[in-house]
């Protein structure tokens, strides 16, 4: 496995001293998955929005996605 480029944020982000908040996180877990070899993978995922009245976080929200891309 190689990896050609990848990026990191440089600049500091506001939703981290939000002091409502509401978030949501997916991650991979504990068990096995078949991917195929094309496929993107998601390693974590952490939205976070504003907190208000409703339920959903909608795309597009501020936090971090890693993830693993095949070339």
């Amino acid at each position: 496995m190689s990896a050609s480029h990848g990026g990191v944020g440089k600049f500091e982000q506001p939703w981290v001293e939000w002091r409502s908040r509401r978030y949501a996180i997916e991650s991979v877990g504990r068990s096995t998955t078949d991917i195929a070899p094309d496929e993107r993978v998601v390693l974590a995922r952490h939205r976070v929005s504003q907190a208000n009245l409703t339920d959903q976080i909608e795309d597009p929200a501020a936090g971090f996605l890693i993830w693993l891309e095949p070339n």
